[in-house]
This record gives structure tokens, C-alpha cells and sequence, in this order.
């Protein structure tokens, strides 16, 4: 087993180098690419399963509930990074396929997780007898989240594309939601007009509950 000295990405989370989170993210989602054009879905996309090299280089890990694209399977993610249709299905008892629009909800809230820090998304380790319990909460969360960070960082101009980014990911139709690939190109964009370090600033923490 490889040994990797960056730890997994939650040590980013404090790190103010919004440069390099940036060139992390669109390297995971590259990797994302790469898995689904293999024709695979992750299924449990979020920060702990992204390992970093020493030269904070990430690696994308886990692949225990890896499964053909298309294939019946157990929504089983973790509670939080799971994409509302995965709930629904639960909540309805209802089948569900593994889907790559699923992998891609879960790198937007992984994305989120390491520019605000917030540790909602890890409120669960199982999920709810109710799963509408995190549905009837993650449309107020998300935008919570969205409006710390973006008032954290004074609305700066790459923070807002980023924020834009990430909204691409966490449509709730995942028919409009971006592709690996188009978050891999945009984000590189971002990182390509950015100076050599820029700092940012931690967002507040939310005063949000699960109740």
C-alpha cells in the first residue's frame, strides 16, 4: 500500500493557498474523467478518499463501491456527499443505478468542504430513517455555505468563479450538472489567471443545524 505524506485533503481545509486548492480540484476532477470514461462510477466521492502526495499531487482512493455505470446498486454513499437523487431513491425505497452525475455532486460538496471548512456534510454516519431530513436541509445549507464563503473572501473575482463552478455541480436536475471534464477545463482556466499565491480567508463557521 502506498505510503502518502500530504495526508488526506481535509489537511487543505485550513490552508490558505487558494492556488493550490484550486489546482487540487481540478486534478481530482480529472481523475473523476478518467474513471468515468474507463465506464465506472466512484460512488463514495469526498475528501477523505483523496490522498495527497508530497508535493500535494492528489490521488483519488477507495474504490470499494466502484461499479459499472448503469448497474443496479446500493445507495449507500456517505450521508452527506450523497446527491439528491440517491436519497430520494432511498426515501422511496425505490431502485437506484450507478450514475457518474452522482460522483459529480459529490467532488461539488468535496470542492465546498475544502474552501469553507464546514463540517455539516459529516454530520452523519448513517443516514437518517428519514433521508428528507438532509434533503429538507441541503438546499438552505448549500447556499449558507455559498454566501460565508463568498463574503469570507470579499466576493473576489476567482472565488466567485469557482462558487460558479461548484453551482454547476450541485444542480439538483443531473441532467444540467457539469461533467468531470468541464470542471477539470474550467478549473484550470481559473488556475491559469490566478497569481502565483493568493490567501484567503476562513469562512465563518454556520449556524446551521440538522434538526
Amino acid at each position: 500500500m502506498d505510503y502518502f505524506e500530504g495526508g488526506d485533503l481535509n489537511s487543505q481545509v485550513k490552508n490558505p493557498d487558494l492556488k493550490r486548492k484550486v489546482y487540487i480540484m481540478a486534478k481530482s476532477a480529472e481523475q473523476l474523467a478518467v474513471l468515468h470514461q474507463l465506464g465506472f462510477a466512484h460512488r463514495d466521492f469526498k475528501p477523505t478518499n483523496i490522498l495527497l502526495e508530497k508535493n500535494l499531487k492528489p490521488r483519488t482512493t477507495d474504490f470499494g463501491m466502484t461499479c459499472r455505470i448503469g448497474l443496479k446498486a446500493v445507495a449507500d454513499a456517505t450521508p452527506g456527499f450523497q446527491c439528491p437523487e440517491m436519497l430520494v431513491s432511498q426515501a422511496l425505497n425505490k431502485n437506484y443505478y450507478a450514475d457518474p452525475k452522482a460522483d459529480v455532486w459529490g467532488l461539488g460538496i468535496t470542492m465546498l468542504v475544502l474552501l469553507s471548512g464546514n463540517s455539516w456534510f459529516y454530520s452523519w454516519s448513517r443516514l437518517p430513517e428519514d433521508p428528507n431530513v438532509i434533503l429538507q436541509n441541503l438546499p438552505g445549507m448549500i447556499t449558507d455555505v455559498f454566501n460565508r464563503i463568498g463574503s469570507a473572501s470579499n466576493y473576489n473575482e476567482r472565488m466567485m468563479e469557482l462558487l460558479f463552478v461548484i453551482q454547476g455541480c450541485l444542480q439538483f436536475d443531473p441532467n444540467f450538472r457539469l461533467t468531470p471534464d468541464e470542471v477539470a477545463v474550467r478549473l484550470s482556466k481559473i488556475y491559469g489567471a490566478m497569481p502565483k499565491q493568493v490567501q484567503i480567508s476562513q469562512p465563518s463557521k454556520s449556524s446551521m443545524t440538522t434538526s
